[in-house]
């Protein structure tokens, strides 16, 4: 049967109504920052921003896309950006436990995405450079280099690179809660329990998504149904994410100091004539000692 796009059914429209709400809290939290200058409010809007780029390909799939426009390029445009979640997940925490963080010098964490970018551009001009581009929907470098070669070696790296940023997110975390509790009574423990499960979210987002990579590449292909469970369940994540980050103040972590050094003015000050002492007081104090 020929659909006719929008085609909204029980697998397009979960998705779209979860991306669309997911986008708002995009849009919320952009505002937040752009007013309050408030940076990982802007990492939480990223993250949630390419979640939701994410679900692109599957939802408008849903919807009938492919079948109406045949000769789309839109895969070329379709960016697996998951690998810029990982640094931006890292960095999102550590905005919130370090008091006046700052992003200088950290742009070297996004070079495999900003690559990525300029790859996927720089083969689509090169395909629609070649003769009967338009009448196809992928050209000559996206089937012989992108789809065979370079799209499962991303998810050989995309893992390894997730892998070890949550590592050290979650050495972030519970080394910063370990210096609350040796610090202060009160242990914010709402917004400690929110970043918690914050990273636990993501944790078991990525290991759904490892293990649906391997059934799919060592035992067997999944169809498009049957990898639409792991898009519901980031769009389902993502909505999470945008009502608890957005809800939840942070900013409180932050602007925790952990260097108490005491006020000079509360030490007794020792007068000058006692520090003075006559050879004979010297030596009876050494006999003494």
């Amino acid at each position: 049967m020929f659909l006719s796009f929008p085609d909204f059914n029980i697998y397009s429209t979960p998705l779209l109504i979860l991306v669309v709400q997911g986008l708002v809290f995009v849009g919320l939290l952009f505002a937040r920052y752009i007013k309050k200058k408030n940076i990982s409010d802007l990492f939480l809007a990223l993250i949630l921003l390419i979640v939701c780029y994410q679900q692109t390909c599957y939802t408008v799939g849903f919807m009938g896309w492919y079948n109406v426009f045949r000769n789309t390029k839109i895969n070329y445009f379709l960016i697996p950006l998951g690998i810029a979640i990982a640094p931006l997940i890292y960095f999102y925490v550590k905005a919130i436990t370090t008091s006046n963080f700052t992003f200088k010098k950290k742009f070297i964490h996004f070079i495999p995405a900003i690559t990525l970018i300029l790859y996927r551009f720089s083969i689509y001009f090169y395909d629609s450079l070649q003769p009967g581009f338009n009448d196809t929907q992928n050209g000559i470098l996206k089937l012989s280099v992108d789809e065979p070669i370079v799209l499962p070696l991303l998810v050989f790296v995309s893992f390894a690179q997730m892998l070890l940023y949550l590592a050290f997110t979650f050495q972030l975390f519970y080394n910063y809660r370990k210096r609350i509790k040796a610090y202060f009574s009160n242990t914010y423990k709402l917004e400690l329990n929110w970043i918690l499960s914050f990273l636990i979210a993501f944790t078991a987002l990525f290991l759904y998504s490892s293990l649906q990579d391997i059934i799919g590449s060592l035992i067997i292909e999944l169809n498009y149904e049957q990898r639409w469970w792991l898009n519901i369940f980031m769009a389902i994540v993502v909505l999470f994410i945008g009502i608890k980050g957005y809800f939840t103040d942070t900013k409180k972590l932050n602007k925790l100091t952990f260097s108490f050094s005491p006020n000079p003015e509360n030490i007794p000050q020792v007068k000058k004539e006692e520090e003075n002492f006559s050879s004979e007081e010297i030596e009876e104090i050494k006999k003494r000692i």
